[in-house]
């Protein structure tokens, strides 16, 4: 075979005769390179990638890049001195092809498939085992997940739990429609237990859960009606008018200055009628973490008639547009456009029934 081979290589390498022929060759080897990766030729593909480095490098002149540019070029090329429609063995002449360069090359091309096999070993970290032990997992530990396909066969360098998503299904509540493999989600286990939310809505989504808390609260302690004081979000303060009043907390109203860059999309004003008297039970997973909370509560069982709260929101997680950025750059998505939240702060004057 290795006579044959050396034959047919021979007759690729006297078609190559100029530089122009190198340049045209390699255009040809560029096309049809990507599609070799198979059978016995994906064994040896740091081999063939260390060729096509020595062929593409400028510190190579153009006549020492001949034989492995004909080599590849044979590669590439439908004609075979064996077929590849004979199973196994046309496949087989390839690499025999690749196999007998490599030698003739000897150590000239070894940095190069040095190299090749260093870039390969960087990307194909193998992930920590404990990643995956998903029971082994206490809840603070997987606040962002990523879910995976279950025939799973990619390499995540990540230090984020990786989950299956018939696991993951099987563990923990979605939205509609999720989860979905190769995304990121992220939730409040503390609030919300086992809630996954994709990771570009959930700033939003747990912002909204808390802030629909918050009014419930009041209402549940006899408001008679709430008033934005002020709002600053993001570290930006933003001037306010109510343009509606609310009854019975069901519509709200929305307004800012023409000065600002963005509207406020929260409730400005609020108004209960008589019906609303007295303090109702309310619960709360929010009221473990917020004591200007509880001390609202507890100062209206001593018939608090006024107060001036402040609804807070903040980042905690860490979740950033570089986190996000980082993520779409390994093919993991974060499920949309990522808009980042920092803080939100809203000061309400509120008036009570007594």
């Amino acid at each position: 075979m290795a006579i044959k081979e050396e034959s047919v290589l021979n007759q690729f390498v006297n078609e190559i005769s100029t530089e122009s022929d190198i340049i045209e060759t390699q255009k040809y080897v560029e096309k049809g390179l990507p599609n070799k990766k198979e059978g016995p030729i994906k064994k040896i593909w740091d081999q063939v990638l260390g060729l096509w480095a020595y062929v593409k490098s400028n510190d190579v002149s153009w006549i020492n890049k001949i034989l492995p540019v004909a080599g590849l070029a044979y590669l590439v090329s439908p004609i075979d001195a064996v077929p590849d429609y004979i199973p196994g063995i046309g496949l087989l002449d390839d690499a025999g092809i690749i196999g007998l360069i490599v030698f003739k090359m000897g150590a000239v091309l070894t940095p190069y498939i040095k190299k090749i096999k260093k870039e390969k070993s960087e990307v194909e970290k193998p992930v920590k085992k404990n990643i995956i032990n998903e029971e082994s997992l206490k809840p603070w530990q997987r606040t962002i997940i990523i879910i995976i396909p279950d025939d799973n066969d990619r390499v995540f360098e990540t230090d984020l739990p990786l989950y299956t998503i018939s696991k993951a299904a099987s563990l923990f509540k979605f939205s509609p429609g999720h989860p979905k493999v190769n995304t990121a989600y992220a939730t409040i286990d503390k609030v919300i237990p086992d809630q996954y939310i994709v990771l570009s809505e959930y700033q939003k989504f747990y912002n909204e859960k808390k802030f629909s808390a918050f009014k419930e609260l009041c209402a549940s302690l006899g408001a008679k009606e709430m008033k934005l004081k002020s709002a600053v979000e993001n570290g930006i303060e933003l001037d306010i008018h109510a343009n509606a009043i609310i009854s019975e907390g069901i519509k709200i109203g929305m307004g800012t200055s023409s000065g600002k860059k963005k509207s406020i999309a929260e409730t400005l004003e609020l108004s209960f009628s008589g019906k609303n008297k007295g303090i109702k039970e309310f619960s709360s997973p929010w009221l473990d973490f917020e004591p200007k909370w509880i001390e609202l509560r507890n100062m209206r069982n001593y018939s608090l008639e006024n107060a001036t709260i402040e609804y807070e929101y903040e980042d905690n997680l860490g979740i950033s547009t570089e986190l996000s950025a980082n993520l779409e750059k390994c093919d993991i998505s974060v499920g949309g456009k990522f808009e980042k939240i920092n803080s939100i702060k809203y000061a309400y004057t509120i008036t009570f029934y007594n």
